[in-house]
């Protein structure tokens, strides 16, 4: 199955893009997320079927590879210190 990132996906308007590894760009349909999924990020990895359809190439069947940062994770993260060598 083919691999890639969500190029965007607007959970209101219920698509997005994913973006393949193996190139090009793939209409994302909300009928193609696993049950339970209402919203994809930009730049998680997915792995997806896909079918062609009048308007091109379309995803069916997604799996979540890996899932989003939470917010409280992303908080709880220390912040990266500067130094000298990384200012260069």
């Amino acid at each position: 199955m083919p691999t890639g990132r969500v190029k965007w996906y607007d959970a209101q308007k219920g698509y997005g893009f994913v973006t393949s590894d193996e190139g090009g760009d793939v209409f994302l349909p909300k009928n193609a997320l696993p049950e339970g999924v209402t919203d994809l990020k930009s730049g998680q990895r997915i792995e997806f079927g896909v079918v062609d359809s009048r308007k091109g190439a379309q995803a069916m069947g997604v799996t979540l590879l890996e899932a989003p940062p939470s917010v409280a994770e992303l908080r709880r993260r220390p912040p990266r210190s500067c130094t000298a060598s990384s200012r260069i």
